[in-house]
């Protein structure tokens, strides 16, 4: 897979459909405990004709074999980069089950860690979310291995990079399902 920016300025590959389709893949980062296992895994398909964009949430509890084992999807990147110690190697290995799964070529990829999420949120000025019911998750993982508890109430949210980011990761409020949506 070639990460998206080195496409800039040129013909991006396309599928049978004509579509392109990129791997997107939300993950720890180094500064986080379980650094690299995909928190989310999406597959977005850019139709150049229609102009539009289509995505679908590969959930990361998913069961798979991968290598001869069973686990989850969301383990696939963290153990090949274990095992090699090189990033591009670690996504293509996602990517290849990825595409196994959805029978999807899917030539690039786009990775951001937690940090770069919460950066990137904070560089736009925070992000309005409607918030539907109040969340309480007592057990949201802290530094070194703790925890601590998040609260948002319900209604409409303007939320800086740090709250966001503990907004979309909080699990024990919803399913992968709704956290995704």
């Amino acid at each position: 897979a070639n990460i998206i920016s080195n496409t800039i300025g040129k013909s991006m590959q396309k599928d049978l459909h004509g579509n392109i389709n990129i791997l997107l893949v939300w993950y720890g980062g180094a500064k986080h405990q379980w650094w690299f296992l995909a928190d989310s895994i999406i597959v977005a398909s850019f139709d150049p004709q229609e102009y539009s964009v289509s995505m679908i949430s590969i959930p990361r509890d998913l069961v798979v074999n991968s290598s001869g084992y069973i686990n989850r999807i969301n383990t696939i990147m963290a153990y090949s980069y274990n095992k090699h110690k090189d990033l591009d190697l670690a996504v293509q290995s996602l990517s290849d089950k990825v595409s196994e799964i959805t029978s999807l070529d899917i030539p690039y990829y786009a990775l951001i860690d937690f940090n770069g999420f919460a950066d990137l949120v904070d560089k736009i000025w925070g992000i309005d979310v409607y918030v539907p019911k109040k969340v309480y998750d007592s057990t949201y993982p802290g530094p070194n291995y703790s925890y601590t508890i998040f609260s948002i109430n319900s209604w409409q949210q303007h939320l800086d990079g740090t709250v966001a980011l503990k907004y979309a990761r909080s699990r024990h409020s919803s399913s992968d399902f709704s956290r995704s949506q």
